[in-house]
């Protein structure tokens, strides 16, 4: 359709007295051999309940619809289409952008798609991402790709993100780089800078990130095989979470550093960007090779505060901060290392040592742990440490709640193995609520050093205004069962759990439940709960009993 006039188009919501309704269902009609066959009944049913969106040109009538339907707090998208005399003209941004804003409240939008159809680009133009696939229903054996658009509400997953990333300094690395970690086959100069990025001394000090440009790239790998492979790899780094809203303001905000006709070829750095920009993680270098962008980083340092660097000078520049390792390997269990119960006689020397002079006075301090002494029924208060020597930790349970442990003193003294101790009563901590049938571990500690709260974080605790929450499933059941257990522990105890809900939900959806990296995610975020019907490798690895006894089993070393 040519014309210089400039159209209005305006995004009508269609009923079923609407004038549009059989124009929407013949364009369905016209379209059906990419749309597939819907039922006229189909489209008057969604029409009853508001779920059909119309493009409407005054003078002209309906030139694109879509369909879509909620579940599970996603949109799921049943029809877009557009008129083909009226395509290219923006009609499939404008009809999402508007179903965007009328469902904000839910996590996102949900398409799938047909490889064959040769329409990808039209998807990641609309800011979706492909994050799946699976086989279609015709006979040819074609493949769905499956296509989210994020809204970007935070939730259990992107917070646990966060706060895995708050202790280190996270790199984002653009498509390139990631392929360059991954080629193995590749020993050139410019394979091994990147791989440097992977170097043991590196791990406690980077959080490498990728974005979500990385899953459309690996969708355009014709191989299967090969994408699911990516896929897996892509996985197990950290991704940077941005809504769509925001992105769509970071492409604005950086297009001024880019040409007017920027090249195809050139798109891909300019979508990373933005998506590193508009992170809602704190980004401070953008690791990349491409000499178009680093000819722009003076420009966007200077308005992002993001350093765009090349591999090896991110190195140089880390080399100047590097320190020697916290973590020290002992044997915890059959050495002298022991557990007591305080004594009277030690009330003091105990203040002494773990009273912390820069936020509480040895008085106020001294109230609280002969507060919890008073009360062994309730609270259970010990320290730990090397036999003959002064503890190293001092740790006080509250049983005062049935579903909770929880642990308001959880303190140690600087030595050079307490980081290795922090992790052991970490574990225990929750272990032992486990143990107790407490589906709840809750560290209340108000002065937590930075090395404990990172092996919380490590450990998948949630932090909360009133401390640090985990959950301890004690149970072994498959996943609609462990959903069910979640749900009905919410509805049990309300408010302060609902960060465990979006744990229920995927639980429920059969495409999540066959991930392995999804699903051991989920188990070690509930341990000791393991997900029955969830497809995750087991491997039985026999050891001496020597190991097993300083290792795991703590009755064996005893």
């Amino acid at each position: 359709m040519a014309s210089d006039k400039p159209f209005e188009f305006i995004i009508q919501e269609i009923d079923p007295n609407s004038k549009y309704l059989e124009t929407i269902i013949q364009l369905g009609d016209a379209n059906s051999a990419t749309l597939g066959f819907l039922p006229y009944g189909a489209f008057r049913r969604l029409a009853a309940t508001g779920r059909i969106l119309a493009c409407i040109v005054p003078n002209v009538g309906c030139v694109g619809y879509l369909l879509y339907e909620i579940s599970r707090y996603k949109v799921k998208l049943t029809h877009l289409c557009v008129d083909k005399k009226w395509r290219s003209k923006g009609i499939a941004k404008l009809l999402i952008k508007y179903l965007s804003e009328k469902t904000h409240h839910l996590y996102g939008i949900l398409a799938s798609c047909r490889r064959d159809y040769g329409i990808d680009e039209m998807w990641a133009s609309l800011g979706f991402v492909a994050i799946h696939e699976r086989p279609g229903r015709s006979k040819e054996g074609s493949i769905l790709t499956e296509w989210w658009l994020n809204y970007g509400h935070p939730d259990l997953l992107t917070s646990l993100t966060q706060q895995k990333t708050e202790f280190k300094i996270c790199v984002a690395l653009d498509v390139a780089i990631f392929y360059n970690l991954i080629d193995d086959d590749t020993a050139n100069e410019e394979s091994k800078e990147s791989k440097a990025l992977t170097a043991d001394w590196l791990k406690p000090e980077l959080e490498l990130c990728l974005n979500d440009e990385l899953k459309n790239e690996i969708n355009k790998n014709t191989d299967s095989q090969k994408r699911k492979k990516l896929r897996e790899i892509a996985n197990q780094f950290t991704f940077l979470p941005c809504s769509q809203e925001s992105f769509n303001e970071a492409c604005q905000a950086i297009r001024k550093f880019f040409p007017q006709d920027i090249k195809e070829s050139d798109t891909l750095y300019f979508r990373q960007l933005a998506r590193v920009i508009c992170s809602t993680i704190r980004v401070p270098f953008f690791v990349t090779k491409s000499q178009k962008l680093l000819a722009i980083e003076d420009k966007i340092y200077k308005e992002f505060n993001l350093v765009i660097i090349p591999p090896i000078e991110l190195i140089i520049k880390l080399d100047e901060l590097r320190r020697e390792a916290e973590y020290q390997p002992i044997r915890l269990a059959g050495t002298n290392i022991e557990k007591k119960r305080i004594q009277s006689e030690y009330q003091e020397i105990i203040i002494d040592l773990f009273s912390n002079a820069e936020v509480e006075s040895p008085v106020s301090f001294r109230q609280k742990l002969r507060q919890f002494l008073s009360n062994p029924k309730q609270f259970e208060c010990f320290i730990i440490g090397r036999r003959g020597e002064e503890a190293i930790a001092l740790i006080v349970y509250d049983r005062t709640k049935e579903h909770e442990l929880q642990v308001p003193v959880f303190r140690f003294t600087d030595t050079n193995f307490t980081s290795t101790l922090i992790l052991h009563c970490v574990f225990q901590c929750f272990s032992i609520a486990a143990s107790e049938q407490r589906p709840f571990t809750r560290i209340t500690e108000t002065f937590l050093k930075e090395q404990t709260a990172i092996a919380l974080q490590e450990d998948c605790f949630f932090k909360k205004e009133d401390g640090w929450l985990r959950a301890n499933l004690a149970i072994a059941k498959n996943s609609a069962d462990v959903a069910s257990y979640i749900l009905n522990l919410y509805e049990k105890l309300g408010e302060g759990y609902e960060q465990y809900l979006p744990l229920a939900n995927i639980l429920t959806d059969r495409n999540f439940v066959s991930q392995p990296d999804i699903m051991t995610n989920i188990e070690r975020m509930l341990y000791p709960a393991k997900i029955t019907d969830a497809e995750i490798p087991t491997f039985i690895i026999p050891i001496q009993v020597w190991w097993a006894k300083d290792l795991f089993d703590k009755e064996l070393a005893e």
